[in-house]
């Protein structure tokens, strides 16, 4: 078998192999298991409990450096 032939029916195979791994990957991504990740897509939007504190009552970084 020369390498000719040896390309001539390797390559469609590789392909077809590529192109399934491909399909499986995308069926992956946009499978239902992804709606678990729904509540951590949505933590930066979440409100941060320092942002609504009174002005006063954060700590500076070198204020906690000293605690």
């Amino acid at each position: 078998m020369s390498l000719e032939s040896f390309y001539a029916i390797f390559n469609p195979i590789w392909s077809v192999v590529v192109f399934v791994v491909f399909v499986g990957i995308l069926l992956w991504t946009f499978s239902k298991r992804s709606s678990t990740f729904d509540e951590a897509a949505h933590l930066p939007f979440d409100e941060d409990e320092g942002l609504n504190a009174p002005k006063g009552s954060m700590k500076s970084p070198q204020e906690n450096k000293h605690a």
